[in-house]
């Protein structure tokens, strides 16, 4: 009975309701992203898979650049719209012209941003490809954007149903393209599951765009995209400084580790999104559903970490001895760092919510910056160093939530 009261409380509240669906997407993603892991690294060389790693942390770089933003301001904004429909298509529209932009730039001067990734520009149909993954890649993120926008987040599990399944299949068919094969692997179940996703629904996006709304979003999207480029940098910078100052193995160690990670990051992640859809809706209730956000964050996320420090060494072993040996102690120092990355996540959307984007600039830029710049000082230890470098930007990140809640007497 006492189990059965919990379960309805929690489906019957919009902000648990989707954040379940949420944590449910991320987990169905996570478990597949690690049998497609597990599987590369029996069918791929220790290098192929860290060259693999280093190209998909640039298109997720590229992609993120390329989104201006406007992935939060949809969450943000569209409920509210009177013209959905050409707010998405202008999101769409100048977010995938970018994206082509930048894919350019990336390959014209990849001996700059990554020289061991140099095959891309000397093999002409890879460049024209890694241009086409990157915008399937941006319009496959926006998607789940307009969803949660909604608060129909169970899509969002939909299409990652499918990207998740496709991506296997395709491992297999691509394993005679070597790196560029597990990378095909991602990008091309990315394209197919958005245009599976958009053709059942209806989703039409036109190629429109309409300069009154993207301005109105404007000011809130480029805050965002700023703030949006320093969070989530340190996770894609780090394996391009890996793969080029240690090699492409050591990547591989990092990004096996960062993926079994980030089953405790999606945690709070899910939470705070959930979070900022409903604070768009009812914002008298803010400052009770930020509490709920934390409670219901660390009631999952504690006994994950636990199992983490119990049972990580076999989690990495299922990969193989090598990355169980080199990876070991990152896993453990990132499922502590959770802790701290919760408090800054929701932190965040909060600030969003008041439109106080400044505060969302800075505390992202803390964290940004403490990690990188900790992490290279540090390079010399390994993955140890770059562990130690990541917690300790996230602590940062704390140490300014509780200044300014103290400051402004608030919640966070």
């Amino acid at each position: 009975m006492f189990i059965r009261n919990i379960f309805n409380k929690l489906i019957g509240h919009s902000l648990y309701k989707n954040a379940l669906w949420l944590i449910l997407n991320s987990v169905v993603l996570s478990g597949f992203g690690f049998i497609f892991w597990s599987i590369a690294v029996r069918l791929y060389s220790a290098s192929q898979v860290g060259l693999a790693s280093t190209l998909i942390s640039s298109l997720e770089l590229i992609s993120m650049f390329s989104l201006l933003g406007f992935n939060i301001a949809l969450v943000r904004y569209i409920s509210k719209s009177k013209e959905k429909s050409s707010m998405i298509s202008s999101c769409f529209g100048i977010s995938g012209i970018v994206a082509l932009f930048l894919s350019l730039i990336f390959v014209l001067f990849i001996k700059v941003f990554s020289p061991k990734l140099v095959f891309l520009k000397e093999i002409r149909l890879y460049s024209f490809l890694f241009a086409i993954f990157v915008l399937s890649y941006v319009f496959f993120t926006l998607i789940e954007s307009v969803f949660i926008g909604f608060r129909k987040a169970k899509f969002v599990l939909i299409k990652n149903i499918i990207f998740s399944v496709l991506k296997l299949i395709f491992l297999f068919f691509l394993i005679f393209l070597g790196a560029f094969g597990i990378f095909s692997s991602m990008a091309i179940s990315a394209l197919i599951a958005f245009f599976s996703i958009s053709f059942f629904l209806g989703l039409k996006i036109r190629p429109v765009i309409k300069k009154g709304i993207v301005k109105k979003m404007f000011r809130f999207s480029l805050s965002n995209y700023i703030a949006n480029s320093l969070r989530y940098a340190p996770a894609f910078i780090l394996p391009l400084i890996i793969t080029n100052t240690i090699n492409p193995e050591t990547t591989a160690y990092f990004y096996i580790a960062m993926m079994i990670s980030n089953l405790l990051f999606i945690i709070p992640v899910s939470t705070s999104n959930s979070l900022l859809a409903e604070g768009s809706y009812d914002i008298n209730s803010l400052k009770e559903n930020t509490k709920k956000s934390l409670k219901f964050s660390y009631l999952i996320l504690l006994p994950g970490v636990v199992f983490i420090w119990i049972f990580g060494n076999y989690l990495l072993l299922f990969f193989g001895r090598l990355y169980s040996e080199n990876a070991l102690i990152l896993l453990k120092i990132l499922s502590v760092s959770s802790i701290f990355f919760t408090i800054n996540a929701v932190y965040i959307s909060v600030m969003n919510i008041k439109h106080m984007i400044k505060k969302v600039v800075i505390i992202n830029f803390l964290i940004c910056s403490g990690i990188l710049i900790i992490s290279y000082k540090l390079l010399g230890l390994g993955l140890v160093g770059i562990g130690i470098g990541w917690l300790i930007g996230q602590f940062i990140g704390n140490i300014f939530v509780i200044i300014d809640t103290i400051k402004s007497r608030g919640i966070l």
